[in-house]
C-alpha cells in the first residue's frame, strides 16, 4: 500500500518521485493551457473573460487543494509511524468531507457570480462571459473537487506516478473534447467559452472516478466500515486542524492575484488578458519546481512521523539547489524565446508586448520563487501551517499588494510586473530563515 522513504538514497528518491508528480504536472499544465489557447481563438474578450475567472476559480480549487494537503500531512505521518488503520479511517472520510465542501462551494457560486465579477471589473460583454462559463464550473464543483483530495491521498503512500498517469489521461480528453465543444466541430452545436467549461467538468469528473477507483479497488485505502458521526468526525478535525490554516495560505495568492488584476483592468482588458497569459505560462516553466515542492510534503511527512529530521534537513537544501538551476535555467530560455513562446497566446501586438514583457521581469524571480516554495512544502510536512500561512500573508498581501498599486502608479503595466518580481526575491530570504528556524525546533 505505500513506498518506504525514511529509508535510502534521497536524492534518488526525490527524483523518482518527483519524476512522477512531473508527469501530473505537465498534464495539468497542458490541461490549463489547453482551455487558454482554444478560447484566445475566439477573441481578445474570450481571453480576458477567462483571465477575470483565473483567480476566483484558484480561490476555491487552492482551498480544496489545501485540504488534500492537509489529508496529506495526516496520511504521511501515519504511515511513517505504521499505523495502518489511521490511513485507511482519514482517506475514508475526506472523501466524504470533499464531497461536501465541493457542493458547498457549488451553490454559493452559483448565487454569488456576478456581483464577485463586477467588483473585480469585468463588465458589459466581458462580464456575461464570465457568468456564461462560471455557471457550468459551478455545477460540476461537487464531483470535479475529489481528484484535489484524493491525489494528495495517493501521493502520501509515496506513489507520485498513478496520479500524473490519471492527470495525463484525463488531459487527453479535454483536448479531443476543447476544440469540439468550443468550435461546434464535427456533430456538436458550437458553445464557445461554455463548451470550454463543460469540457473542463467532463474531464475531472473521468478524473475523479479514476482517482476513487484506484483508492478502493487497488490500494485498499477506504473503509466503509465505521461510518458513523462521532468517527467521521474526529476525522475531519485531524484533517481540518492542518487543511484549513493550508487553505488559507493557498488561497493568499488567488486573492492577491484577484487584487492585482483588479489593479491591472485600470490599464485595460489587453493588460488583464496578459497578466492571465502570463501566469498561465508561469505555471508550464515552473512544472519542475512545482514537482519536486510537491514531493516534499509526502517525504517530510513521512520522516517527520519516523523521527528523521536530518532527511528532512538534506532534501530541503537538496531542492533549493534545484530551485536556483531550474530557476536560471528558464530565465535563459525566456531572453531568446519569449516571443515564440508569446505569440502562442495572442496575435493582438499589444497584448503580445506587454507578455513579453512579463517573462522577462518575472524570469529574474523564478530561482527566488522556486526556493520559496521548496521552503513552505517542509513547514507543511513538519505540520506547522499556521507558520507557512503568516509567511504567505506576509509576502501576498502585506507587500505584494502596495507594492503592485506602487508600481503602476509609476510604470503603469511593466512597474506592476516589476513590483510582482521584487516581491517574490524578498520573501524568499524571509521563507529560508523561517524554515531553517522550524527545522531546529522540531
Amino acid at each position: 500500500m505505500k513506498k518506504n522513504i525514511t529509508e535510502g538514497s534521497i536524492p534518488k528518491i526525490l527524483f523518482y518521485m518527483a519524476m512522477g508528480m512531473l508527469i501530473g504536472h505537465i498534464a495539468m499544465t497542458a490541461f490549463n493551457l489547453t482551455d487558454t489557447y482554444f478560447v484566445s481563438k475566439l477573441g481578445t474578450l474570450e481571453l480576458a473573460a477567462m483571465s477575470y475567472t483565473f483567480p476566483v476559480v484558484m480561490l476555491v480549487n487552492n482551498f480544496l487543494f489545501g485540504i488534500g494537503l492537509g489529508t496529506s500531512a495526516v496520511i504521511s505521518r501515519a504511515i511513517g509511524q505504521k499505523n495502518h488503520h489511521e490511513v485507511t479511517r482519514i482517506s475514508t472520510d475526506s472523501l466524504i468531507l470533499i464531497i461536501c465542501l465541493g457542493t458547498f462551494f457549488g451553490v454559493a457560486g452559483l448565487l454569488t457570480i456576478r456581483p464577485i465579477f463586477s467588483a473585480l471589473g469585468a463588465k458589459g460583454e466581458t462580464l456575461e462571459l464570465v457568468l456564461r462559463y462560471m455557471r457550468i464550473c459551478c455545477c460540476g464543483m461537487p464531483v470535479g473537487a475529489v481528484p484535489m483530495v484524493i491525489d494528495n491521498a495517493i501521493r502520501a503512500t509515496g506513489d507520485t506516478k498513478t496520479p500524473g498517469l490519471i492527470m495525463l489521461t484525463v488531459v487527453v480528453i479535454n483536448i479531443i473534447l476543447d476544440p469540439l465543444l468550443i468550435f461546434g466541430l464535427w456533430i456538436f452545436p458550437r458553445m464557445g467559452i461554455e463548451g470550454a467549461a463543460l469540457a473542463t467538468m467532463i474531464a475531472k469528473f473521468a478524473s475523479a472516478a479514476l482517482v476513487v477507483s484506484f483508492m478502493h479497488f487497488r490500494m485498499k485505502m477506504f473503509d466503509f466500515s465505521e461510518l458513523r458521526l462521532p468517527v467521521i468526525l474526529n476525522s475531519w478535525k485531524k484533517v481540518l486542524i492542518l487543511g484549513i490554516p493550508t487553505s488559507l495560505s493557498l488561497m493568499l495568492m488567488p486573492i492577491s492575484n484577484a487584487i492585482v488584476t483588479r489593479i491591472t483592468a485600470g490599464y485595460g482588458d489587453e493588460a488583464v488578458a496578459s497578466l492571465g497569459a502570463g501566469i498561465k505560462i508561469d505555471s508550464l516553466v515552473l512544472m519542475g519546481i512545482f514537482s519536486l515542492s510537491s514531493v516534499l510534503l509526502p517525504f517530510t511527512g513521512q520522516n517527520y512521523g519516523a523521527a528523521k529530521i536530518d532527511r528532512v534537513r538534506s532534501a530541503l537544501k537538496i531542492s533549493e539547489l534545484f530551485a536556483l538551476f531550474w530557476g536560471t535555467f528558464m530565465l535563459i530560455v525566456f531572453l531568446f524565446f519569449r516571443r515564440n513562446i508569446a505569440a502562442m497566446f495572442t496575435e493582438d501586438p499589444v497584448v503580445l508586448k506587454y507578455i513579453m514583457n512579463y517573462m522577462l521581469i518575472i524570469g529574474l524571480s523564478f530561482p527566488a520563487i522556486g526556493a520559496s516554495i521548496m521552503c513552505i512544502n517542509v513547514i507543511n510536512g513538519l505540520q506547522k501551517p499556521v507558520r507557512s500561512t503568516m509567511l504567505n500573508f506576509i509576502r501576498t498581501i502585506v507587500i505584494l499588494i502596495p507594492a503592485v498599486w506602487i508600481g503602476g502608479m509609476i510604470a503603469g503595466v511593466n512597474g506592476i510586473f516589476t513590483a510582482i518580481s521584487t516581491t517574490s526575491i524578498v520573501a524568499f530570504f524571509i521563507y529560508h530563515a523561517t524554515v531553517k528556524i522550524t527545522i531546529e525546533k522540531v
